[in-house]
Order: C-alpha cells, then sequence, then structure tokens
C-alpha cells in the first residue's frame, strides 16, 4: 500500500502546474548562476595570477630568504569551487556577521542560496496542500478506509515531495555542471607534486607531462609558470632547462646546530 500511496504522489506532482513552474525555474537559475559565478572565477583568479607576478617581481629586487615572510604574506589562491559557491572571504566582519550573518553568507546567489531558500520555498510549495488538498478532494478518506496506516499515508506524501523536488534540482545541477565543463578557464584538478619512477627514468616522460601541464595552464589563460626546486636536484635542474625555463631566484639557507 505504500508503494501505492509513493506512485500516487509523485504522479500527482508531476502532472501538477507547480512542477512545471519549479523546474523551468532550476533549470533557468541554476545554470545562469553558475555562468556568472564562472566568469568571477575566472576574474579572481587572473587577479591571483596578477598579484603572484608582481609578488615574483618584487622578491627580486628586495626580499632576502630570512625575512621573506616579513616583506610579503603568503596568499591563498582561489578555490575551485567557487564557479558554484561564493563562501565566507577573510574579510568578513565578524561583528557584523554575528549579528545579522544572512547578508554576509548569501549577498548574491549561488548554490547555497538556490538549497537553502530557493528549494525551501519550492519544497513548502510542494507540500503546503498534501493534506487539506486530499480532504477536499475525498481521496484521503477513501485512502484511510481501506485501513491504510496514517503513518504510510505521510511516509508517502513525504517522500514522494521529495523524490518530486529532487528531478528539477538534479537535472539543473547537471546543467551548471555541462557549463562549467564546457568553460575552458575553469579547472577542479590540480597536482603538487611531480615524479617519475626510476625505472622510467631517461625516457622523456618528464618532458613530455610538464609539456602537457603548459599546454593545459596556456588553454586555461595561464601566462606563466613558476617552479622550485633544491639545488642538488641535478635531475630536475636539467629538466627545467631542457624546457627553457630560466633561473629566477637563486636562495641559500643556512643553519646551525646548537
Amino acid at each position: 500500500m505504500f508503494r501505492a500511496v509513493l506512485t500516487k504522489e509523485i504522479r500527482n506532482h508531476l502532472l501538477s502546474f507547480r512542477f512545471l513552474a519549479g523546474f523551468a525555474l532550476m533549470m533557468v537559475i541554476v545554470p545562469v548562476t553558475v555562468m556568472i559565478l564562472s566568469t568571477d572565477a575566472v576574474r579572481k583568479q587572473d587577479d591571483y595570477s596578477r598579484r603572484q607576478s608582481e609578488i615574483q617581481t618584487y622578491l627580486r629586487s628586495y626580499a632576502h630568504f630570512n625575512r621573506l615572510y616579513a616583506v610579503i604574506a603568503p596568499s591563498q589562491p582561489p578555490i575551485a569551487m567557487l564557479a558554484m559557491v561564493r563562501g565566507l572571504t577573510a574579510d568578513v566582519d565578524l561583528d557584523v556577521f554575528d549579528n545579522d550573518p544572512l547578508p554576509v553568507m548569501f549577498p548574491l546567489i549561488d548554490l547555497t542560496f538556490i538549497i537553502t531558500i530557493l528549494l525551501s520555498l519550492a519544497a513548502l510549495v510542494f507540500s503546503y496542500d498534501a493534506v487539506s488538498g486530499d480532504k477536499e478532494d475525498g481521496t484521503l478518506k477513501l485512502t484511510l478506509a481501506n485501513a491504510v496506516p496514517r503513518s504510510t499515508v505521510l511516509a508517502g506524501k513525504v517522500l514522494g515531495g521529495a523524490a518530486t523536488l529532487f528531478v528539477p534540482f538534479l537535472l539543473s545541477f547537471a546543467a551548471g555542471l555541462i557549463v562549467i565543463l564546457l568553460n575552458p578557464r575553469i579547472g577542479w584538478c590540480s597536482h603538487y607534486y611531480l615524479g617519475i619512477l626510476p625505472e622510467y627514468r631517461g625516457q622523456g616522460l618528464g618532458v613530455e607531462a610538464m609539456l602537457h601541464g603548459f599546454h593545459a595552464m596556456a588553454a586555461m589563460g595561464g601566462r606563466e609558470y613558476h617552479d622550485g626546486t633544491d639545488a642538488r636536484n641535478h635531475g630536475a635542474l636539467s629538466l627545467f632547462r631542457r624546457l627553457g625555463c630560466a633561473p629566477d631566484i637563486v636562495m641559500e639557507q643556512w643553519r646551525l646546530a646548537l
């Protein structure tokens, strides 16, 4: 009987005008929001790259290894999820946030706003007459006349409404992901270390891997590549020379055993 109640609720929701309106609204809001956030994420990535270039120029002229962190503070790159959510920035006033967090958490529409606000309102629209509507139509009396437990009816209505609500959200979310995948400037993959196993070294795999990374970075709008290694790592130094890299900053670290 639970299956019959669940099927009835899903069918009624799918054939209703509010489902069609909610589906159309989500299919427009989510992709458009992702497009706007993707543009903003690309702009922030360009600003970060420009700041890093200015930092490198400054370090070449004025920085010293022992005073590196005192000269300039390290900056964090923009997170990859900025194409979908904005999050909280480091310059948020905590006093303002404690008094009224909503303007800080939801300054503009993003995926978090859509899930917490728009989907909550959609859930209210889908469920406000779940019981009273059946009572007015007389279907609730017919259902309970078959000795169906009230808990089964309520569970079917809740799960049916939730399942119907997830259909427009999942489809619109998939559309948003397609928008991100079609943007060559947005990348959700990264690596922090590249190494070739000893048995595969000397075959040019390091050069091929680095050139592949260079092409990928250039396709995403990268303008300059920075890397570093220990002066005793002759293999890495030889790789950099073969790739055409030029020495940028040479530093020495001194230590004393106490």
